[in-house]
C-alpha cells in the first residue's frame, strides 16, 4: 500500500485516517450554499480558494451522525488532483503522522470506504480511500459519473477541447436557464402584436412575420408558470432545432458565457420534470438548463405548426448568414459587433483605473482571476457613460489578449444575410459597415473592435 503519511480525524472514540497526498488545506467552515435534489451527504457548494467545490459530509457517508457545523473543531478539507473539485467537512483533526509500514494492515475491500487498518499509538486508526468514499454518495435525482471517473476525464481533457460550450443565460421571474447559443439563431424584440391562432395552446402567442417567414411564439414564462407581463427588458430567442424554428419569449438576456461539460450536471431521463435536462453550477447558485430534449417538447407541443415551421426553416437554410452579430445600445442608437469576437457579456461592474492610462481607458477589471482592460468606446462616440441598472460589459478576444467595454443594453443576437450589409464610406477607422436591417428602417453601425484597439497606440 502505497501511503506514506496520514491526516488523522478523530470521530468521538474512533479515529479515521487520509492519505495527505489528498488533502490541499484544512480550514474552518466557510459558509455553505445547499444544493437542491441531493443526497443529505452533499452539503452545498461553497468557494475556496476562489474555486467552487462540492462539499461533503464524511459522518453521513460512514452513516454516522452529521457533523456539527458550528462547532469549534470542525474543519473542512479541500482536496487535490482527481477530487479538487470537492471538500470534505470532518469533525475534528488531531495529527498528521508518517506512515509505519509494518504496523498498517490492509484488509479485504469492505465497499465502505475503509482500504486498511493502522496502528497508532493506543488506537486504531481505519485508512479511508476518499475516492471510493465519494463514489458511495448516491445523489437521489442526478444520474452522475462517478466522481473519481469524471475527475480524471476532466484532467485528460484540453480547456480547447469540445467540453467547452458556449450558452445564452435568460432570467424568467427570479430565475435564471441556459440553452446552448447554438440553437439560438436570433434574438429579437417583442413586435406590437401577434397574429392569433386558433385552437392553439395557451403557451403559444401566435404568429409574427420575420423577413418574410412566418414564425410560431411560444412564451416560455407560460410554460414554467410564470407571470407573462410584457415590458421593455422582454425579448424572443428563435430558436432553430432538427429543421424546425420557435420563437420564445423571455423575461430578459442576462448573458453570454463558456461553460465546462464538469459543471453541468444532467438529470436522468426519468426525472418528473421534464422542463428541465439540468443545472449548471455556477459560482454559488445554480442554473437550470434547458437542453435539446426541453426544446424537442416545446417543438413538439406545436405540432400543428410543425408543417409550416419546417417549410420556413428550408426556406431559412437556403438564405446564405454572412456574419452574426451582437447589438447593443448606446444611448438611443444600436451598434453591433461581430459574434466571433465575444468572449462573453456580464453585468456591469466598477473598474480599477491605474497611473497614465491612455485617454479611452477607463481601467481594469477581474474576471476569475484574469485581468482586463476596459475600453472607453464612450469617449469616441462622446456620449456619457451609461447609467442604467441594466448596463452590461462585453469581453472581446483580441489575439493574445482581451479587452471589454460598457454598453447600455444588449438588444439582439442575429444572423445578418450579406444584401444587409452596407459598406460604410465614413472616414471613422472604427466603423466597418452598415447593416441595414428590418428591410432599411433599422440602420446599425458596425464595430471593428481590432481597429478600435489599435487606434491612438490603445493597444
Amino acid at each position: 500500500m502505497n501511503i506514506e503519511e496520514i491526516l488523522i480525524i478523530k470521530n468521538g472514540n474512533v479515529f479515521y485516517g487520509i492519505s495527505t497526498e489528498y488533502i490541499d488545506q484544512i480550514l474552518r467552515v466557510p459558509a455553505i450554499t445547499p444544493v437542491v435534489l441531493t443526497s443529505d451527504s452533499v452539503l452545498g457548494l461553497s468557494s475556496v480558494s476562489g474555486k467552487i467545490v462540492t462539499v461533503y459530509d464524511t459522518n453521513i457517508i460512514l452513516g454516522l451522525p452529521a457533523v456539527d457545523l458550528e462547532c469549534e473543531d470542525t474543519r473542512v478539507l479541500s482536496l487535490v488532483g482527481a477530487l479538487q473539485n470537492s471538500a470534505l467537512v470532518v469533525k475534528e483533526v488531531t495529527d498528521a503522522v508518517p506512515i509505519n509500514h509494518e504496523m498498517i494492515e490492509e484488509i479485504q475491500d469492505r465497499g465502505d470506504g475503509v482500504i486498511a487498518l493502522y496502528k497508532y499509538r493506543d488506537s486504531i486508526v481505519q485508512i479511508l480511500d476518499i475516492s471510493q468514499l465519494l463514489n458511495r454518495v448516491s445523489l437521489d435525482e442526478f444520474n452522475v459519473e462517478s466522481i473519481k471517473e469524471a475527475s480524471l476525464k476532466k484532467e485528460s481533457i484540453s480547456k480547447e477541447s469540445a467540453d467547452i460550450k458556449r450558452y445564452l443565460f435568460i432570467k424568467m421571474a427570479d430565475e435564471k436557464y441556459a440553452l446552448n447559443i447554438q440553437n439560438v439563431r436570433e434574438i429579437m424584440k417583442l413586435p406590437s402584436e401577434f397574429t392569433p391562432i386558433n385552437g392553439s395552446d395557451r403557451d403559444i402567442l401566435g404568429m409574427m412575420n420575420v423577413r418574410g417567414d412566418l414564425l410560431a411564439v411560444i412564451d416560455l414564462r407560460r410554460f414554467f408558470s410564470f407571470d407573462d407581463t410584457i415590458n421593455e427588458k422582454n425579448r424572443i430567442l428563435v430558436i432553430e432545432l432538427d429543421n424546425k424554428t420557435v420563437g420564445f419569449v423571455v423575461d430578459e438576456i442576462l448573458d453570454i458565457r463558456d461553460v465546462d461539460a464538469h459543471l453541468i450536471d444532467m438529470m436522468p431521463s426519468n426525472f418528473r420534470d421534464k422542463k428541465i435536462s439540468g443545472v449548471i453550477h455556477d459560482d454559488e447558485q445554480l442554473i437550470s438548463l434547458i437542453g435539446d430534449d426541453v426544446l424537442n417538447t416545446l417543438l413538439e407541443s406545436s405540432s400543428a405548426l410543425n408543417g409550416e415551421q419546417s417549410k420556413n426553416s428550408s426556406e431559412d437554410i437556403e438564405k446564405p448568414i454572412e456574419l452574426e452579430v451582437v447589438i447593443f445600445t448606446f444611448g438611443d442608437e444600436e451598434y453591433a459587433i461581430d459574434i466571433d469576437n465575444v468572449v462573453e457579456i456580464i453585468d456591469a461592474v466598477e473598474t480599477t483605473p491605474f497611473a497614465d492610462a491612455p485617454k479611452f481607458v477607463d481601467g481594469l477589471i477581474n474576471i476569475r482571476g484574469q485581468i482586463v482592460m476596459m475600453m472607453s468606446i464612450y469617449q469616441w462616440l462622446s456620449k456619457p457613460k451609461p447609467i442604467s441598472e441594466d448596463k452590461k460589459i462585453i469581453i472581446c478576444q483580441l489575439q493574445d489578449y482581451r479587452v471589454g467595454f460598457y454598453v447600455d443594453s444588449i438588444s439582439d443576437v442575429i444572423g445578418i444575410e450579406k444584401n444587409e450589409i452596407k459598406e460604410e464610406d465614413n472616414s471613422d477607422e472604427y466603423f466597418t459597415d452598415i447593416l441595414h436591417l428590418e428591410n432599411g428602417s433599422r440602420l446599425v453601425l458596425l464595430f471593428d473592435i481590432n481597429k478600435i484597439t489599435q487606434y491612438k497606440d490603445v493597444a
